[in-house]
């Protein structure tokens, strides 16, 4: 028998799964230790291939979808990149861009709760904004 954790995980990848098989979308689930599932698909952002990666966490019960951009900053433009990013963050409505300067990645975040599992419904509202945002 399943416990309440394990029941939440079964969910939520299942209501993930049907979403992406009714899309025709094409995906890999893995583990992340205990506490997360992350499932991983590709899309193309302007004509560029990209990855998506999906992680569903038990402590909080949250779930995070990342968008890694096709790009990389350049990083000797590091402190107008801060500035473009924070004044461009402060009008999205779901998520926010986000820089690493470690390797100069950016990517698009967005987190919402889903304590009862992943609805269908939250969770395309998520993709078609990002897919709007008209990078």
């Amino acid at each position: 028998m399943l416990n309440e954790d394990e029941k939440f995980i079964h969910t939520s990848i299942d209501t993930l799964i049907e979403f992406f098989k009714e899309n025709h979308i094409a995906f890999d689930v893995s583990t992340q230790g205990t506490e997360a599932k992350i499932l991983h698909f590709g899309m193309s952002i302007q004509g560029e291939p990209t990855d998506v990666l999906i992680a569903i966490f038990l402590k909080p019960k949250i779930c995070s979808i990342v968008f890694k951009l096709p790009f990389k900053a350049n990083v000797t433009m590091e402190a107008e990149l801060y500035s473009a990013l924070m004044k461009y963050n402060c009008t999205r409505r779901f998520g926010s861009f986000i820089y690493d300067k470690n390797d100069g990645e950016i990517d698009y975040k967005t987190d919402f709760p889903c304590a009862d599992g992943v609805k269908k419904r939250g969770f395309c509202s998520r993709i078609y904004y990002f897919h709007e945002l008209n990078l």
